[in-house]
């Protein structure tokens, strides 16, 4: 499926992810209320984004998993390659701006949704002449969210099956 629209949204928690990587491992980096930048020169690392921070991934940079909560996500000729079964865009109650982007994901492409329990609007996304490919959902949303799209491309990837009997006729 390109993309789901969902009836509720809940929040996967809305605390930052601390983590001390070891070797091989990749980093989430914690962004909290601040603005950062990633382009080509900066090591690729996952970000968890809160309290009205921004990230900025611009030309040529390339990020893994990226979560947010009441902030600002903008790319620009960026990209987000996750390989974990995570979405590759999680955000909450935030503004995502995708500009000739590339978004790939082992898991959903990208999550826009509202934390649980608020009634305001939850996340507005804007994207334009960028491709967006998930292997669940390439974009799913909650009802309270806002998606513009143009000159964009959105794949998905969902196989179900009913039982295990008949698994070898699911697509």
């Amino acid at each position: 499926l390109g993309v789901l629209i969902a009836l509720e949204a809940g929040a996967n928690g809305s605390g930052v992810l601390e983590y001390e990587p070891v070797q091989g491992d990749l980093a989430t980096i914690p962004v909290d209320g601040v603005e950062v930048t990633v382009d080509s020169s900066t090591p690729v690392n996952s970000y968890s984004l809160s309290n009205g921070a921004t990230l900025n991934i611009v030309q040529g940079g390339m990020t893994n998993h990226v979560t947010s909560a009441h902030s600002t996500l903008f790319i620009n000729n960026g990209t987000v390659n996750n390989e974990t079964p995570n979405a590759g865009i999680d955000v909450y109650d935030s503004r995502v701006i995708l500009e000739h982007a590339t978004v790939r994901s082992m898991g959903n492409g990208i999550l826009l949704g509202i934390s649980t329990g608020t009634a305001k609007p939850g996340t507005w996304a804007s994207m334009s002449d960028s491709d967006i490919s998930g292997f669940g959902f390439g974009i799913g949303l909650s009802q309270l969210s806002r998606l513009e799209m143009s000159n964009t491309k959105v794949y998905g990837c969902l196989l179900y099956t009913s039982d295990a009997a008949d698994e070898e006729d699911s697509v």
